[in-house]
């Protein structure tokens, strides 16, 4: 599958920053590659399924606190929550990558925490719109603001390797 245009959008104040940094670096690395960022609350989830195949949309969902999305992803989220949709709802249109950026020190109630404890609303939604017929590209990232959110860099790193395997 080769891409013509990757949208980057972002839940959460957080999540703006590493988007912005997503788009620099498959800017650098496959400069033929259109790409754009939005936030989620601009994207309109009910256009979504009519993407075409040649569309990777990048989603980056901040779980906040109470394990709930931020406000700018709150639409998108509550969109794929519902049960009311056909379960071949995105069996026809874009690619999803997704990562999740959460922070541990929120749930500091609990034994032990993690990046997967933290992300919630992350694996909610891959799931979901996994149940939904999504075409993934390359596994859902989570990341952990408590440890510096280092997974990030890795996850961008294989992300853009994946890229350009597919362009080629």
């Amino acid at each position: 599958m080769s891409f013509t245009e990757i949208t980057i959008a972002w839940g959460g104040e957080l999540s703006q920053d590493v988007s912005a940094t997503i788009a620099t670096k498959i800017s650098q690395e496959i400069p033929s590659l259109s790409t754009s960022v939005t936030p989620l609350s601009k994207l309109k989830p009910k256009t979504l399924p009519s993407l075409p195949p040649t569309t990777l949309l990048i989603v980056i969902l901040q779980t906040i606190e109470n394990q709930e999305p931020s406000e700018d992803a709150g639409a998108f989220v509550r969109f794929f929550k519902r049960k009311t949709h056909p379960s071949d709802l995105l069996t026809s249109g874009f690619h999803l990558s997704m990562l999740g950026l959460g922070d541990s020190n929120l749930l500091l109630d609990r034994q032990t925490t993690g990046s997967k404890d933290c992300n919630d609303v992350a694996f909610k939604t891959w799931k979901r719109m996994g149940e939904l017929g999504i075409k993934n590209f390359g596994e859902l990232g989570v990341a952990d603001e408590r440890t510096g959110l280092t997974e990030v860099e890795v996850w961008i790193e294989g992300l853009v390797e994946l890229l350009k395997e597919k362009m080629a």
